[in-house]
């Protein structure tokens, strides 16, 4: 019997089993799986001129006999099957001697019950080749900012918000909806812990009221200025008292000064 010349190949289950290979490890796995079915079962020698080293990621997907050959076992369950296949198909001609057309008929029967049985091998796919399922986190594009957002929040007034919470996470899609980018969120953030985290309203810088539908008038906000720093080092005016014209006269300073010394004079003339 000649060599058959196809191989059955199910792309679902090819592309599972090497989605973490690189593209040079399919294409020397695709090449060993060619080797195989054209010549059987190899020897490591083969595997690794094909290969040209070691690779336990490609090298994983072969067994190994009692004799050391490596070999595919899917493959090999794949060509049994159509190798039996034909054979029946060759049997059943010989022994009935059928008109062509009948015979044809009779051969699409047999065809669409093979390729049902190799439909529901689908679901029976060797360990070697399928990965097992993970799930696949969502695209970086498709997650919310809501870590990025509540982590700001945090840092800045010296909360604790848990960034899971489903409360938090709706007032953030609400504000999202209406079009607010992550840097309005960081902007409203900074205008009220500056204008609040000192005061009796330091209370009020949580998710539900600084993302609530006042969003809007607090990101428009004129920014409040409180640092100390604003009223440090403002220079002082030059405000000077008026300097008495003592060209003009005694002043009544002077005057009750001088009194208070001629009293005192005098009185210590008296004594004497």
């Amino acid at each position: 019997m000649s060599k058959d010349p196809a191989m059955m190949l199910y792309t679902s289950d090819f592309l599972t089993g090497t989605m973490l290979m690189t593209n040079e490890q399919v294409g020397k796995y695709i090449r060993l799986l060619c080797y195989e079915h054209q010549h059987g079962r190899m020897r490591e020698k083969d595997m690794l001129i094909i290969c040209s080293t070691y690779d336990e990621d490609i090298f994983c997907k072969f067994k190994t006999d009692d004799t050391g050959l490596y070999y595919n076992h899917r493959l090999e369950e794949e060509q049994n099957k159509r190798i039996a296949y034909s054979e029946s198909r060759k049997a059943n001609r010989t022994i009935k001697k059928e008109p062509y057309d009948d015979d044809m008929k009779n051969t699409c029967k047999t065809y669409d019950k093979h390729m049902d049985n190799e439909i529901d091998n689908e679901d029976d796919i060797d360990n070697v080749t399928k990965l097992p399922k993970t799930k696949v986190p969502k695209p970086e594009a498709e997650q919310k900012p809501y870590q990025e957002i509540i982590d700001y929040l945090n840092q800045k007034a010296g909360t604790s918000f848990r960034y899971t919470s489903s409360k938090t996470q709706s007032l953030i899609d609400a504000r999202l909806n209406d079009k607010y980018t992550v840097d309005d969120f960081i902007t409203v953030i900074n205008k009220k812990t500056e204008e609040w985290i000192d005061s009796d309203m330091a209370k009020f810088l949580r998710p539900e009221t600084l993302f609530s539908p006042k969003f809007e008038s607090y990101l428009n906000q004129l920014k409040c200025n409180t640092s100390k720093s604003t009223y440090q080092n403002k220079p002082t005016p030059n405000i000077l008292k008026p300097i008495p014209d003592y060209s003009l006269g005694e002043s009544t300073a002077e005057r009750w000064a001088r009194e208070d010394r001629e009293k005192a004079e005098r009185e210590k003339e008296a004594a004497k």
